[in-house]
């Protein structure tokens, strides 16, 4: 017995539905970078040059297809210095700054698109975001359990003592 072509037409649904999941997140992350470039050009010189430089590595990837986008978004952890960018903004400390960089680190953390050898820098800037607003701690709250999930294989023992300090801000 063959099952119903409704099952059929649901994991296709649920296939292409995923492949422009990747395809919109690749955007977003392009689109934030292009934003951060543009918004950081008069204080911080040194966010719009790393911008670019993110920018630039993602340009460096050919695209001819939805699967070269998911493959772009696992290279991406060949090139750890591309979420430099999104730690710069966060160390500035400014609001719109770290929103779009607290955004844009929890997509890629989610597409486990992060090189394992930032998750402790990564953790480090979290750790000093827990002092601003409400809404920037909520956003770090949400990111760690998913970042303790994808990266558990590759957090010691002082990460994951800071990860759990970090819960208790």
């Amino acid at each position: 017995r063959s099952p119903p072509i409704l099952i059929y037409l649901l994991l296709f649904e649920w296939r292409g539905c995923n492949e422009l999941i990747v395809m919109s997140l690749i955007q977003q992350i392009k689109d934030t970078l292009v934003s951060l470039s543009t918004d950081s050009k008069r204080k911080h010189g040194h966010i719009r040059k790393a911008s670019q430089r993110s920018l630039q590595t993602l340009k460096s990837f050919p695209i001819h297809s939805v699967s070269d986008n998911k493959k772009q978004l696992d290279s991406l952890k060949e090139y750890p210095e591309f979420i430099d960018p999104f730690l710069l903004c966060c160390h500035t400390k400014e609001a719109k700054l770290v929103s779009f960089a607290l955004t844009a680190l929890s997509k890629l953390v989610v597409s486990k698109a992060i090189s394992f050898t930032k998750i402790d820098e990564i953790i480090a800037v979290l750790q000093d975001l827990t002092y601003l607003s409400t809404d920037v701690q909520l956003k770090v709250l949400q990111i760690l359990p998913t970042l303790f999930e994808n990266y558990s294989m590759d957090i010691n023992h002082e990460t994951l003592s800071n990860i759990l300090y970090l819960c208790t801000l």
